[in-house]
């Protein structure tokens, strides 16, 4: 197949696609959580700046390393147990397959140490 008869039929695909309801719905929710990260984070800026100049250079610093090592011990203890449910309840849970009766027990314990 030549170049430009290729070329032609990839932006006819393209063209297609883009200009469909569902691609059109997909680039405004990423829009919009875009523009909620970046808000939060130019919060998350002017709060840090706000405290600095609350707290002065020595507290401040007393604060950041706080909230480090929060930060730390944070990751090191959050074992983010719902990973183990989706992974391995959707290898039990096959096409027509019952659910085995533990998963319901392990579901069941992960809510209840979720909320604890």
């Amino acid at each position: 197949m030549p170049v430009s008869i290729r070329h032609h039929t990839l932006l006819k695909y393209f063209a297609d696609h883009f200009s469909s309801a569902v691609f059109k719905k997909l680039i405004s929710n990423a829009s919009v959580l875009l523009s909620g990260g970046l808000l939060v984070s130019l919060l998350g800026v002017v709060s840090v700046v706000l405290v600095a100049r609350q707290l002065g250079p020595e507290t401040f610093g007393i604060f950041a390393l706080l909230t480090s090592t929060v930060l730390v011990v944070d990751r090191l203890v959050n074992f983010q147990s719902w990973q183990a449910v989706v992974r391995y309840g959707s290898k039990l849970h096959k096409d027509g397959d019952p659910m085995p009766r533990n998963f319901e027990a392990i579901v069941s314990a992960h809510s209840w140490l979720f909320f604890l």
